[in-house]
């Protein structure tokens, strides 16, 4: 049922996208292309993400939207290029954090894409770093049970495997999961 409605909205975001054509202004193409390419990489459709993304980017350059180039960054490490997506995802956060500060939610997500892509390529006490300051945050602005919060536990406890520390991985992920079930629910697919 999910996939099927995963799919179905890609079609009415590719109609709308149509529709579009040369009738709009570049901030709607450029966002009807963004909110396309999420729902291709929700549906594991990255490379198609990346293609449009690409396209947004040359059709808003040279004022490129963060965002664009924050999900480009994203779709990239899905098609398995992560050091095209840390170049692009470095430049990303450094401009964020210059415009919007260091606990904005838009960094934030760059950050976290950030110590994804940096723990497929191997550089694991970037990513612990980096996804620890990432749950420091999340605490702060939400508390240490908050689905975010625990979304960044888990990223952590990725992050904790990544270097060979596994009895800290397992331990924190052990803790966040067991949260997850009392805040979520068991059921829920966390």
């Amino acid at each position: 049922v999910r996939a099927g409605k995963g799919m179905l909205a890609a079609e009415v975001l590719e109609r709308n996208l149509e529709s579009l054509a040369d009738s709009s202004t570049m901030e709607e193409r450029v966002s009807a292309r963004e909110k396309l390419a999420k729902q291709y990489l929700v549906l594991g459709r990255a490379g198609a993400a990346v293609k449009l993304l690409e396209e947004a980017r040359i059709d808003s350059f040279p004022t490129t939207p963060l965002s664009t180039l924050s999900n480009l960054g994203a779709a990239l490490q899905a098609t398995g290029k992560a050091h095209n997506a840390i170049e692009v995802l470095e430049k990303v956060a450094s401009a964020y954090e210059r415009t919007s500060g260091s606990s904005s939610p838009d960094l934030l997500a760059t950050l976290a894409n950030l110590a994804t892509a940096y723990r497929s390529v191997g550089r694991a006490a970037d990513a612990v770093r980096l996804s620890e300051y990432l749950l420091e945050v999340s605490v702060n602005m939400y508390g240490i049970s908050h689905p975010e919060t625990l979304q960044a536990r888990a990223a952590l406890a990725a992050a904790y495997r990544g270097t060979g520390d596994l009895s800290q991985a397992v331990s924190l992920l052990s803790a966040t999961a067991s949260d997850a079930a009392a805040v979520l629910g068991a059921d829920h697919p966390f």
